[in-house]
């Protein structure tokens, strides 16, 4: 039986398409929806056509939208996409998240979505580049691991009512059939006289009144029950020309470099570096992708603690279950030697393969390398100023290196590079086909940018998105007695305005010597963990090749064996030890909320098998009982939650409420 249509009356017909929206923002984020409307494609879900214009609208790699957008013109931070499918038509919608500059030039903005959008349509769909996107998706859709019963269950059931029962598996996640004309068809809608473009900013929405570049309109409205501030306008009422400039891009005959040309032409007052482009261009075709036949699980399954099991030996049910912990990996100690001779022998740790409940093994792997500094005992806390320098250095770090490592997801490698005050974090993963080339990107990568050679043109707006993230409240209050709770008892924690002091003072030079100031500068210490379907002999390659890109882990030498005894690594953040009740009160952060929020906290002690089951279980009556009496009975406020909680190694047992009572 064919499913029941509700295409007719058409949900949104012509006028109320080409239309923008203001809307009045709760926070300090101002940003971009992009709304259109498109037919419904929900039963050719064989054909996943989203998959393509998704993947082409979001890539985040070289001279990408976002590139362009966040990297060359520092308009943006954030961008998304989303298709809402239902029988009465698709909304697919792009989010721009908007930095002060951005918000300032909501017509500038657009007109780089636009010109992008129509240098897609006149080339028409990438057949190499949409094939490698479906050729991806198989395969990540192949070696997925195994979701949760209730997500399974509530998926199944959910696509049962739309496809049929054969194809219940895959449905909604492998593009089995590539139809370039149906991504073409949907890819042309996406034009100015079919959106909905909603613009929503904190500045104050009033009549008449101008925000940034857009006019102010003739009248607002509330939207009922929620109380927000907006009004809708006719597209061509706030930019009179641009909705015919860009529709004309699609349409016309002149050429990329004529275009781009035009849009320089109309940016002439923005500051950018003269070779950069400002034109997105499309990417290209996802290469290297592994073969199916190419995956081997050699090592998935990890030795079976049973079957060395004899009268003389016991294994525990739960090795049994999840295999035998890690061991350390002694030829590790030999092979690194020369790469960490500054600063004593390294750990590395390696379990082979995997165990779970998954009817197929996985051929995985995760490889986590850890460059800590050693310290002695009595070393002063962490300054506001290093933990602000250090989060900024961390972001800036990973907008340097996350563009040029944009293709390596797709291919079936996985990366991380973090840091903070604790240390330098490494990490690789992915399918074994994809190690190698994501290893040695990622350690080029880390080599050529851990000075953020290219950053101090993103500092400025980095340093404002730190800055209304610690200035602006826009959680619920409870939220913030909890954060405080922490900041008492955690060290290393400091309080946002004090990190705000230090932020507004920052210089950008300081910020990028930040890894090798407050961590590389001091005696290391370097700890290893792998597992998964690979050889213990390729860890010992990979961390030893991670070691010799760290070059201070041979240079900075932690003293003689008596100096070094003195030293150490701070492997679990120390929790504050109460001698006696503490009360903090505050005012709300939120300004006009009429919230109170209360956070009440029984510290326990050092984490123990035994208090974990007790509190567990104390938790859970807690909770029925908290929710019973102060909420259902007393009514003391709306959000009410009691439970176990764990700050570092240390256990408690917490009640907190939030109301106006």
């Amino acid at each position: 039986k064919d499913p029941i249509s509700h295409a007719q009356p058409v949900a949104w017909p012509e006028n109320r398409l080409h239309k923008w929206v203001d809307i009045e923002g709760t926070t300090q984020h101002a940003s971009l929806w992009l709304a259109f409307q498109l037919p419904d494609v929900s039963q050719s879900y064989a054909k996943q056509p989203f998959d393509y214009i998704d993947w082409v609208l979001s890539y985040k790699g070289v001279n990408s939208m976002f590139y362009v957008l966040r990297d060359v013109l520092a308009w943006a931070h954030g961008l998304g996409t989303s298709a809402d499918q239902t029988s009465a038509g698709t909304t697919f919608t792009l989010t721009l998240s908007l930095t002060d500059a951005g918000r300032d030039r909501p017509e500038f903005v657009l007109d780089v979505v636009f010109a992008y959008l129509a240098r897609l349509q006149r080339q028409g769909v990438d057949a190499a580049l949409h094939q490698s996107i479906a050729d991806a998706g198989a395969l990540s859709w192949q070696w997925s691991p195994p979701s949760s019963p209730v997500s399974t269950s509530s998926g199944l059931a959910e696509r049962m009512t739309r496809i049929p029962i054969n194809d219940l598996l895959w449905g909604d996640s492998v593009e089995r059939q590539v139809d370039h004309e149906l991504a073409k068809s949907l890819l042309d809608l996406l034009t100015p006289s079919n959106v909905r473009i909603g613009f929503v900013d904190p500045r104050k929405l009033e009549k008449g009144m101008p925000r940034g570049n857009v006019p102010g309109p003739q009248e607002t409205k509330v939207l009922k029950h929620y109380g927000v501030i907006y009004a809708v306008r006719d597209l061509d009422d706030v930019f009179p020309d641009a909705s015919s400039r860009w529709s004309s891009w699609a349409k016309t005959e002149v050429g990329v470099s004529t275009l781009e040309d035009e849009i320089k032409q109309r940016l002439h007052d923005v500051t950018f570096s003269s070779g950069a482009t400002v034109l997105p261009k499309a990417p290209d075709p996802i290469r290297g992708l592994p073969q199916e036949s190419d995956i081997s699980v050699k090592l998935a399954a990890a030795k079976d603690p049973a079957a060395g099991v004899t009268e003389d030996t016991e294994a525990s049910a739960s090795d049994v279950k999840f295999g035998f912990p890690p061991e350390c990996v002694a030829e590790a100690k030999k092979v690194l030697g020369d790469a960490v001779v500054g600063t004593g022998l390294p750990d590395v740790w390696y379990r082979q393969g995997w165990r779970s409940n998954a009817p197929k093994f996985s051929p995985r792997i995760s490889i986590s390398v850890l460059i800590r500094p050693l310290q002695p005992e009595d070393l002063p806390e962490k300054t506001p100023a290093d933990s602000i320098r250090m989060s900024v250095y961390s972001r800036l770090l990973g907008e340097e290196i996350d563009t040029p490592l944009a293709d390596l997801g797709p291919k079936g490698g996985g990366w991380g590079l973090a840091t903070s005050l604790n240390g330098l974090s490494i990490s690789f993963g992915g399918l074994p086909n994809a190690l190698d080339e994501t290893v040695a990107k990622v350690l080029e990568q880390y080599h050529t940018k851990a000075t953020l050679p290219t950053a101090s043109k993103r500092f400025a707006r980095v340093v404002q998105d730190f800055r209304e993230a610690l200035s602006s409240y826009s959680g619920m209050p409870i939220s913030y007695a909890i954060a405080d709770r922490n900041l008492l008892l955690t060290k290393g924690d400091h309080s946002r305005d004090d990190l705000l002091q230090e932020l507004n003072k920052l210089p950008f030079e300081s910020t990028a010597q930040a890894l090798q100031d407050l961590i590389l500068s001091k005696p290391l210490h370097l700890a290893a963990l792998a597992m998964g379907n690979i050889e213990e002999k390729e860890v010992v390659r990979i961390v030893e090749a991670t070691a010799r890109n760290v070059p201070q882990l041979s240079s900075n030498s932690a003293g003689t064996s008596e100096q070094q005894d003195q030293l150490h690594v701070e492997r679990i953040t120390p929790i504050v030890k109460l001698s006696k009740p503490v009360e903090l009160r505050k005012h709300n952060p939120r300004p006009g909320d009429p919230n109170d929020a209360v956070v009440v906290s029984i510290v326990a002690g050092v984490a123990t098998v035994e208090k974990r089951v007790v509190l567990g279980l104390l938790g859970q009556m807690m909770h029925r009982v908290a929710f019973g009496e102060l909420r259902t009975r007393m009514q003391l406020g709306y959000v009410v939650n009691a439970g176990e909680v764990q700050l570092s190694n240390v256990l408690g047992i917490s009640c907190v409420v939030q109301g106006t009572k």
